[in-house]
């Protein structure tokens, strides 16, 4: 599986068991739903019966969408609030009701789509006590008719795992702004390696973009626990170098593909280990795990730069820097020999991998 990933980060085809991967996702979020909806401690009975007749009220595909959204793999966890867990599935389960020609009841009167691209919101009541009907009140604009970008939602204002910085308001005129600046560095993946394009396609679900004053630049994460969420801090800051940007979309859509093989099987045979690497490409001191992903990472990044800079007569300057930024590390040492000593810690499978990342100088 992680050797199929490597070769997939060449770009010179799609990665076999996409689907499989999915499936798996999806069993395991399953999973994680069912233990959080039979939790007492987190649910009262009320709310369990509730929530357990709207679930069942959905098509089982519908249901299995929302539960295995990012979002709602975290809101299945002991890292999210009941009552945020609780107000997400209750939300995302009456917009599924609503938008297959049913009526929905939820207790909130504004709710949201498991991925976040949509809000509904009910009307006033008409005047002879029945409720308001329901109107679309927010929808998230869509890259290349697949991928969305969430701007408002709840999930995107509120705390999302691997992103310590909060989130502030962003302005109609800015969103218009991110929402092109992403659609040109989307652009960009497809000219430079097509197979990278498919490969986002496969892996990510959701865009989320934030404005936070507290962050000093352009920066993308994710998180395992949102795994299919690939979040672009500032990314007007990056407003002139769409290159920069297309770097974070390529690197994030990696870590969503690695969050997905390791629902199947972790990096790490261990439960824990103070094993640390110094990053080559960084000098960030970084725990092996970390390392194993930014080992992908780099080599997604170094392979896709490579066929973006040579499918042009003229590469960019920004493109030529994203390039001399992933080759640094390959310069410095191969990541098989720094994992070598911890090669005891390690999923055979990783090790592989690793050892077959190779760059030319």
């Amino acid at each position: 599986m992680f050797t199929q990933l490597r070769e997939a980060l060449e770009w010179r085809g799609p990665m076999p068991e996409t689907a499989a991967l999915r499936r798996n996702l999806e069993d395991n979020a399953a999973r994680r739903y069912g233990k959080f909806a039979g939790d007492t401690a987190r649910l009262v009975p009320e709310e369990r019966e509730r929530l357990e007749a709207a679930a069942k009220r959905l098509d089982p595909a519908v249901r299995v969408a929302c539960i295995s959204a990012p979002q709602g793999i975290f809101a299945s966890s002991s890292v999210c609030a009941p009552d945020d867990a609780l107000e997400f599935f209750e939300g995302a389960f009456a917009v599924a009701e609503i938008e297959a020609g049913r009526n929905a009841d939820p207790v909130a009167s504004e709710i949201w789509s498991a991925k976040g691209e949509r809000a509904y919101r009910r009307q006033e009541p008409e005047g002879d006590g029945s409720p308001g009907e329901w109107m679309l009140a927010y929808a998230a604009p869509v890259i290349d008719g697949y991928l969305p970008v969430d701007m408002q939602s709840p999930a995107t204002q509120g705390q999302i795992p691997g992103v310590d910085c909060g989130a502030d308001p962003i302005s109609e005129d800015e969103q218009h702004d991110i929402f092109t600046l992403l659609g040109r560095s989307h652009a960009l993946i497809e000219e430079g390696a097509p197979q990278a394009r498919q490969f986002l396609e496969d892996f990510a679900r959701v865009i989320v973009a934030r404005n936070s004053a507290a962050d000093p630049g352009f920066h993308s994460a994710g998180a395992r626990l949102t795994a299919g969420r690939m979040v672009m801090t500032n990314p007007l800051f990056a407003r002139d170098k769409p290159e920069l940007v297309t770097d974070g979309l390529v690197h994030e859509s990696i870590h969503c593909a690695i969050d997905h093989c390791e629902f199947v099987r972790p990096i790490l045979n261990v439960v824990q280990t103070d094993a640390t690497i110094v990053s080559p490409w960084t000098g960030k001191l970084l725990d092996l795990n970390t390392f194993i992903h930014a080992s992908f990472v780099w080599y997604g990044l170094v392979n896709f730069w490579t066929r973006a800079t040579e499918r042009v007569v003229n590469p960019t300057a920004g493109a030529c820097e994203m390039l001399a930024t992933a080759q640094r590390g390959f310069s410095v040492s191969r990541p098989g020999e720094l994992i070598a000593p911890f090669e005891d810690l390690l999923n055979p499978d990783v090790v592989q991998a690793v050892n077959q990342m190779k760059v030319a100088a």
